[in-house]
């Protein structure tokens, strides 16, 4: 069988997708839980979250786009300005400091990985300055890479704007998973089962497989609030557990 990690984002963002993850941590269901430690809901979230002792890895989803307590910025942007260097390392390190020290604070030890909200951990400038603080402050913790297969327009934007991560990482001498695999477009008509099928029958052994699962929310903040049920529904599914035997696949942590 081939070992794959399922990753939770979005932890904290609202209580809706805390509540979602939480049950599929509770059942075993995930590997790895990514924590947005701005958001107000955070610290209750952690609490919930380290009631539960299950086989998981809780890491710092470094967000720079979503509007907790700094106006929202479109990713886009974001990633042109990497890439053109026209951000300021100083400012990235103060929010990444800051989003630490939320996670050390409500946590009580530091996160196990470190991702990006919307991938910006992966841009030029930013990755410099996230694998440098990351080295200094938790060395055996591992960095999300986006090594994906260029199957889509999307995928191929990823691709190039994560372009040299893992040249940073490694001169950091920091951990990452293999591959990455769960683009997906955020439509509630998706077929999100097939494309899971697909990515488990695709994926070579130690894929990082990431999802958005949640309640059924309101929340006009929230883009994909819509998706987000549809991915809890069939992750909580027997379905699930049958599509993972017939794929050959086992769940364990990117460590385990």
């Amino acid at each position: 069988m081939k070992r794959l990690t399922l990753c939770a984002d979005d932890f904290g963002q609202s209580p809706e997708i805390s509540s979602g993850i939480l049950g599929l941590v509770e059942c075993g269901r995930l590997q790895a839980v990514s924590c947005m430690t701005e958001s107000p809901h955070w610290p209750a979230a952690a609490g919930h979250l380290l009631a539960l002792d299950g086989g998981h890895e809780v890491g710092l989803h470094f967000n720079l786009t979503h509007p907790f307590n700094q106006p929202e910025k479109p990713v886009g942007r974001i990633m042109v300005s990497a890439w053109l260097r026209m951000i300021d390392p100083a400012n990235i390190e103060k929010r990444f400091d800051e989003q630490w020290q939320a996670f050390t604070r409500a946590y009580g030890r530091e996160p196990d990985y470190v991702d990006g909200h919307q991938h910006v951990h992966a841009f030029p400038v930013i990755r410099e300055v996230v694998a440098a603080r990351l080295k200094e402050l938790a060395p055996r913790a591992w960095v999300r890479s986006l090594d994906v297969r260029v199957d889509s327009p999307k995928a191929g934007i990823l691709a190039w704007a994560s372009h040299g991560l893992t040249k940073v990482l490694a001169s950091e001498g920091l951990a990452t998973n293999r591959s990455f695999a769960g683009l997906r477009p955020y439509s509630p008509v998706f077929d999100f089962r097939k494309a899971f099928r697909e990515w488990m029958g695709n994926s070579a052994d130690g894929t990082l497989l990431m999802c958005h699962p949640g309640l059924e929310s309101q929340d006009r903040t929230d883009p994909i609030a819509a998706c987000r049920p549809l991915e809890l529904a069939y992750l909580q599914s027997d379905q699930f557990s049958a599509d993972s035997r017939e794929m050959g696949v086992s769940w364990s942590p990117l460590d385990g």
